[in-house]
């Protein structure tokens, strides 16, 4: 069984353009298609996404409140994916698929090859003027990768099921919220000899992050200051280049209206990433020096994928 999961919030066009895209390029026999909204306040928003569900006899579900994208991406797996065989491909809602043989590609990777943690696509953008000359530089064969891009790929469950995470949750690292949440997925399997590859096809057509561009409430996040160090943090941002210096004056840490302790999601999460790792004077990229010490010294493998004429190849990488 193969379950396309869809991740959305305070959205329903987005979210009726990829399942329309999904049902005009993929068999309809193939697949199930799961929505999760994340806990969209607008209850107009949510009505009009439960009629698209609907429409398309898709199954919906929805987040009581706000919970992030790990939260949710977990909750899409138990949905896509009911024995450990199962295939999950989890998909943001600011996607589109444009190719008829996406989901051949991507099943028939995860399926001819044993140890693969993710599988993912390669990402063009609506107005890249240099679209033919990004594709060109994906090559022809799949790239062993630390994480597949975040916004589309794929797993098997019983993979999924194996990682355990910092807060005692499985599969995603639901505490990390906002930032840096398929790469600890991707770190995490490949310290357990998985390997993570991107396909050097079909693209897909990528919005940009517009859940975040668009939802300024997904900034900010509530911290309980007795299980973290403060100071050490507040230390971290105040140094890192990743932030203008006009942000760090009243962005770093701070109350919200309610009388919380409440961080920026974005660089929490990363403080977190680096923390968990232990490479915090590498705050700005912590996954870099993670990668050198766990995925570059993971030794070269054959793999079997489909070509462009859906041909078998197989090759080392």
């Amino acid at each position: 069984m193969i379950g396309i999961g869809i991740s959305t919030y305070n959205d329903f066009a987005n979210t009726n353009a990829l399942i329309n895209s999904i049902k005009q390029y993929t068999p309809e026999k193939d697949y199930t298609i799961v929505v999760v909204d994340d806990g969209t306040r607008d209850e107009r928003i949510v009505s009009a996404l439960k009629k698209i569900c609907e429409n398309h006899k898709v199954l919906f579900s929805r987040n009581n409140v706000n919970r992030g994208i790990p939260y949710t991406w977990n909750r899409l797996t138990e949905l896509c994916a009911v024995s450990p065989e199962d295939i999950a491909i989890l998909l943001n809602n600011d996607i589109l698929v444009t190719n008829g043989n996406w989901l051949r590609y991507i099943e028939y990777f995860l399926t001819r090859n044993d140890k693969i943690g993710t599988a993912g696509f390669p990402l063009i953008y609506p107005q890249d003027e240099k679209r033919t000359e990004q594709e060109r530089s994906w090559g022809e064969n799949p790239g062993h990768v630390g994480a597949s891009v975040g916004c589309c790929f794929g797993f098997k469950k019983k993979v999924w099921q194996q990682v355990e995470n910092p807060d005692g949750s499985t599969g995603f690292w639901e505490d990390l919220v906002s930032f840096h949440e398929e790469t600890m997925f991707g770190f995490m399997l490949s310290a357990l000899g998985y390997y993570n590859f991107q396909l050097p096809f079909p693209p897909m057509v990528h919005y940009g992050g517009q859940t975040f561009s668009k939802n300024r409430e997904l900034t900010e996040r509530p911290v309980d200051w007795t299980k973290w160090d403060k100071q050490e943090y507040i230390e971290t941002i105040k140094k890192s280049k990743v932030y203008p210096e006009e942000w760090k004056k009243d962005k770093i840490a701070g109350t919200n209206e309610k009388g919380e302790d409440v961080v920026d999601r974005m660089a929490f999460s990363r403080y977190m990433f680096a923390k968990h790792w232990n490479v915090l004077p590498a705050y700005d990229a912590p996954q870099v020096p993670v990668h050198e010490k766990i995925v570059t010294p993971m030794p070269r493998r054959m793999v079997k994928w489909l070509d462009q004429e859906l041909r078998e190849q197989e090759a080392g990488v």
